[in-house]
């Protein structure tokens, strides 16, 4: 058998050039972001170039410049190779590939093929190994393999992730060169000896292998815990075990060591190292790096930057110093330190939202004891909703509050997956349903959305000075009645922490925060008045509550049958976040520097955004999705909610053309900045006086109740000042935002099926 003229090159050559070019062709694609974005990245720290599956939101014009061209013929040839994709769940030919390329040079070794000796005659001269240290780098080899191969088929799971063919050509490829390169420089031995078998012989271990086998078997079982690990998390859990603590990707770090111990184990008499295995050593090293390179960037974007920019990549010092700093900061303090508030960010050019569904009162002082004599903790019996913290990208940082009713749920939606929005934590208060049950099911709808390491905290459990009130109407017993795809949280409300002191943690440490509040206002109300310094520091206020009524919009306000028109949804006169605690209302609304940062969004504008039976199947089905194909469980979730929504709605007030979505307007405030084409309609700056009718109390009795909890709207004594209502915004667009953050959370739960938060099968 005869193999074509090598010229001056000989196989062992070959291999180790082979390596180093493929090492190199890596790290000269990660240096080009255009390269990167397309070919380095894969499963779901990916980015879909050519993405056909739904609409994307409009691009803020602040993301591209005024005239931005379209792609060049370059960039869309790039795209085009880019498209061409295998299953991410391909990497288990690697191992496959593993194995059977050690069982066949098994074989042609033991039988000294014609193949065998054509290879070993061409292999080149030089220092070669002894029969031992063949024998022993052909086993570990194919161990590696076979554990490896087991993994895969063990630990993995099914997953819609893609990646770029050349991956998986490239791996392959690795493992067929692999499983030549542990023996080719022992090529002179193998072909002086006729029998291998008879040529091993028990020796007293030498240095190399009392270094290197221990090494080997250390580094294969710490790869292995961490693999085993990885694949018992949840989905979106940043990894606490503690070996993940100062290093984003220990298991590549582990992988590099294995190699280096065959490096060290396959080392020619004279020699420290085997040079073939080394070229091997640096390219899994260059590829393994830069991999977790952009897991740690991906999990800075997902999880916030405070708590992984202080661990190494891969191994320590090394590949902190060669793909990121090497200037450390120290860890963060452990969740529940000061007040338990954790906060994500996603962009330093953005804004920080802190989502609270409170009230915020102002005849509080003192600090946080103050604070901690009203707010209530479970078993109280009172009822309540949600709050949480977000960040929008592209713009000054801003906190918001979210309750965890219907439309809170959708409201959590855009907050967790636009684009340029990052929640960063959820609080509940009284309102819809009980402390436990809004507490309960912030958890359940974080953990469906695929966020729940968000910190989410228990506020207050009433009123400041009256009792809770709750719409079981409306949003049922629970709060969230009308599905029963809500999964268990996967993470537990911060235990001990403070939600008002959260929300004042997290603002006080961002420039230029918003508040947003879509529920009873005690936890806001609480928040100026016992931190007064978080009024002046706060870039806005967005507040979903109040109406309006006489005119102020053409919305269909509905009507309560014995009732005729009304403009409350709680009463004739007060919507219900208002009704619920209306001296936090006023509170906010009489603070002459939160009026002026505050945006009202009430019932005479969000109930222009009905969600329409087209809009439910639109939601449920995706816009490029033919009705009647089966929908992803999150959507199937929001449309069951949705459906259970617009019963109540149309049996409680008459509206039956589908429910309005009150609580994700105050979200679209924050995003109307970078969405010109929302056109959220404030008549040029338009600013109101407003205050809130608090005589009265909470009664069915009408003449008890007076017109408690009513908004009662005039003109600015001062010009510039007050508090902006808009009037109305783009719909459509509105309803296109929701669908891609829909769209988003399929596609990040899909990829996390398989991905599993860098649990990908390394090199």
């Amino acid at each position: 058998m005869t193999v074509p003229d090598l010229g001056p090159l000989d196989i062992r050559q070959i291999i180790q050039i082979s390596f180093l070019l493929a090492a190199s062709t890596i790290l000269f694609f990660s240096s080009l972001p255009s390269l990167k974005t397309r070919f380095v990245t894969y499963g779901s720290r990916a980015t879909s170039v050519n993405n056909t599956e739904g609409p994307k939101a409009p691009r803020p014009e602040h993301d591209l410049p005024k005239s931005h061209p379209r792609s060049s013929w370059s960039e869309a040839a790039l795209d085009c190779v880019t498209n061409l994709q295998v299953p991410h769940g391909w990497f288990l030919h690697f191992y496959v590939v593993s194995v059977l390329c050690s069982l066949f040079w098994g074989i042609q070794i033991l039988a000294r093929t014609s193949l065998l000796v054509v290879v070993c005659e061409n292999a080149g001269a030089g220092r070669t190994l002894s029969m031992n240290q063949l024998a022993l780098m052909w086993t570990l080899m194919a161990v590696q393999g076979l554990r490896r191969l087991a993994e895969s088929i063990l630990l993995g799971k099914s997953s819609a992730s893609k990646m770029w063919f050349a991956h998986w050509i490239l791996g392959v490829l690795f493992y067929v060169a692999m499983s030549i390169a542990v023996w080719i420089e022992g090529a002179e031995t193998l072909l002086r000896s006729q029998s291998p078998l008879r040529d091993i012989t028990i020796t007293a271990p030498s240095i190399r292998t009392m270094v290197g086998l221990p090494l080997f078997l250390l580094a294969s079982g710490i790869q292995n815990d961490c693999h085993t690990y990885l694949a018992s998390l949840p989905k979106y859990t940043l990894p606490d075990h503690p070996i993940f603590h100062t290093m984003v990707c220990p298991h590549y770090a582990a992988e590099c060591i294995i190699y280096l111990s065959l490096a060290i184990l396959g080392a020619p008499e004279g020699a420290w190292m085997n040079r073939t295995v080394c070229t091997a050593l640096v390219f899994v090293a260059c590829n393994l790096a830069v991999t977790a390179s952009t897991t740690k960037e991906w999990y800075m974007a997902k999880f916030g930057r405070e708590k992984v920019e202080y661990r190494w990549r891969m191994i320590p010092i090394r590949y902190a110093g060669v793909f990121g700093s090497s200037d450390l900061p120290s860890p963060p303090a452990p969740p529940g330190a000061a007040g338990g508030a954790v906060f994500v960010r996603v962009d330093a050019v953005a804004g920080c939202v802190f989502v609270d569904e409170a009230v915020v009162w102002g005849a509080v002082g003192g600090g946080a004891e103050d604070v901690r004599a009203v707010m209530g903790r479970e078993g109280d019996g009172e009822e309540t909703r949600d709050d949480g913290f977000l960040q929008p990208l592209g713009k000054g940082r801003r906190e918001e509050g979210v309750g965890r009713c219907h439309d809170d749920a959708f409201a959590i939606l855009l907050a967790a997956h636009h684009p340029h929005l990052e929640l960063i934590g959820v609080s509940t208060v009284h309102g819809n349903a009980s402390l436990a049950r809004t507490t309960a099911n912030a958890g359940s709808i974080l953990t469906a959305l695929g966020v729940h390491h968000i910190p989410y905290y228990a506020g207050a459990a009433k009123p400041f000075c009256r009792e809770a009130v709750h719409a079981p109407n409306i949003h049922g017993d629970t709060g969230l009645d009308g599905t029963e795809l809500l999964p268990k949280a996967h993470v537990g409300p911060v235990e001990g922490g403070n939600a008002v002191a959260a929300m004042r943690e997290a603002l006080m440490a961002r420039p230029a925060p918003w508040l947003v509040a879509t529920g009873a206002l005690t936890n806001v109300a609480l928040l100026f008045a016992t931190f007064p310094e978080v009024g002046d520091h706060i870039r806005g206020l967005s507040i979903m509550g109040g109406a309006i009524g006489n005119g102020f919009t053409n919305a269909p306000m509905g009507h309560v049958r014995g009732e005729g028109e009304r403009f409350g949804n709680h009463t004739p006169w007060a919507e219900f976040n208002i009704y619920c605690d209306p001296e936090a209302a006023q509170s906010i609304f009489s603070n002459p520097m939160v009026a002026r940062k505050t945006t009202l969004i009430p019932l005479d504008l969000t109930h222009q955004v009905l969600a329409t039976r087209a809009v439910q199947e639109r939601l449920r089905h995706g816009p490029s999705v033919s009705v009647g194909k089966g929908a992803s469980d999150v959507r199937e979730l929001f449309n069951e909610l949705l459906v259970f929504f617009a019963h109540t709605y149309a049996d409680v007030f008459g509206i039956s053309d589908g429910p309005p979505l009150h609580d994700p307007l105050a979200v679209a405030v924050i995003l109307s900045e970078g969405y010109e084409d929302l056109k959220l309609d404030d008549r040029k700056g338009e600013r109101w006086d407003v205050s809130v009718v608090t005589d009265g109390i909470h009664s069915d009795d009408d003449h008890e109740r007076g017109q408690v909890g009513r908004t009662v709207i005039s003109p600015p004594k001062e010009r510039g000042i007050g508090v902006r209502i808009p009037r109305g915004l783009n719909v459509e667009l509105f309803w296109d935002i929701v669908e891609d953050c829909l769209r988003r959370v399929d596609e990040s739960l899909s990829s996390r099926d398989n991905h599993e938060l860098s649990n990908d099968v390394s090199l």
